[in-house]
């Protein structure tokens, strides 16, 4: 893989590579969607299906009859439900087990970067910025796999199509409830699993070339997690203050009040984990360089006899105007946030 040839190629084998297993496989029965049907719902009367594609008489049968036990419709929808094939199913939970084993390649690199006379710890960086990408990308994967089998447990076997159609336009119960919301949350933790995985990647490819970029990706992690923190914590509130009083604004309303109570004490956990996963990419030039700068801005004052030592510092050290500009505007601007 280290092999220039094979660099100068990968960017497309591998997408040629995965179209063509697709096509090899798409029409196996374990992997091809066979049949389709919408459910259609009138609030008060019985439903309906209609075939959307397919010719398993049998399995429109089995859904119609599903639907028709629950008795007539508690609102007005339109679903479709589809065949859930074991092999996109196994696709889809063998992806952690891929991650992972890409996890011990990057590991390697890692050590093979920083051993040796001659280190090199900008490589060593980079590997170590994808590493944390793919382990927060398995991390989240297997916490969505560890969901499902939780879900499927209490739900008394595998989540189907229309056991999450009952849950969200049925008349369900608390369990019920809460199963669907723990089955909507595992959806969104597959995007964010590739979102930090992605986030990371960026930092790779862009720390030696976009100056700040670590400062920039902190930021928008911290952000992030702590508006995905206030949604979730909104929707449970407004749930449970459903099930207890009947009027679920009142949670909504009070977690988010407490949120805006403590989120100074969050924001600064997040901000202490994003500076785990994005460490600085500064050079230990810059860094001294930095250490100066600090100490000169302790009156937030730089004298002229102050900036002619920055200078010789900045001199010393072979950093240009540009650079010692890009430093004290990324210092004064942590200066400002505080």
């Amino acid at each position: 893989m280290h092999k220039p040839s094979f660099k100068k190629h990968a960017w497309y084998i591998a997408p040629v590579l995965g179209i063509t297993i697709w096509l090899l496989i798409r029409t196996v029965p374990e992997f091809y969607v066979s049949d389709a049907t919408w459910v259609v719902c009138e609030e008060g009367k019985e439903p309906t299906t209609d075939r959307w594609f397919g010719e398993d008489d049998e399995w429109k049968q089995s859904i119609e009859d599903d639907f028709k036990d629950t008795g007539d419709c508690t609102a007005s929808y339109e679903a479709t439900v589809t065949t859930q094939p074991p092999g996109l199913w196994a696709i889809a939970l063998g992806s952690p087990l891929v991650s992972l084993l890409a996890l011990f390649f990057i590991r390697s690199s890692i050590r093979s970067y920083q051993e040796g006379d001659n280190p090199d710890f900008s490589k060593s960086l980079t590997s170590r910025s994808l590493y944390i990408g793919f382990l927060g990308k398995v991390i989240l994967l297997l916490f969505w796999l560890g969901l499902l089998v939780l879900i499927s447990v209490v739900n008394g076997g595998q989540v189907t199509f229309v056991d999450e159609t009952l849950w969200r336009y049925g008349d369900p119960n608390f369990t019920e409830r809460l199963l669907f919301f723990a089955w909507i949350f595992s959806l969104t933790l597959t995007p964010a699993a590739i979102a930090f995985e992605a986030m990371m990647f960026v930092h790779a490819t862009l720390k030696d070339t976009v100056f700040g970029i670590d400062n920039n990706l902190r930021k928008t992690f911290t952000t992030a997690v702590f508006t995905g923190l206030g949604v979730i914590s909104f929707i449970v509130g407004s749930e449970l203050m459903e099930s207890v009083i009947g009027y679920g604004a009142a949670g909504g309303v009070f977690v988010g009040l407490s949120l805006l109570v403590v989120r100074k004490p969050i924001l600064v956990i997040l901000d202490k984990a994003s500076n785990r996963f994005i460490p600085s990419t500064h050079t230990p030039e810059e860094l001294a360089y930095l250490d100066a700068y600090a100490t000169a801005m302790e009156d937030l004052i730089i004298t002229a006899e102050e900036r002619k030592i920055l200078d010789t510092v900045a001199s010393t050290f072979g950093l240009d105007e540009r650079i010692v500009k890009q430093l004290e505007d990324e210092y004064n601007s942590a200066l400002e946030e505080e």
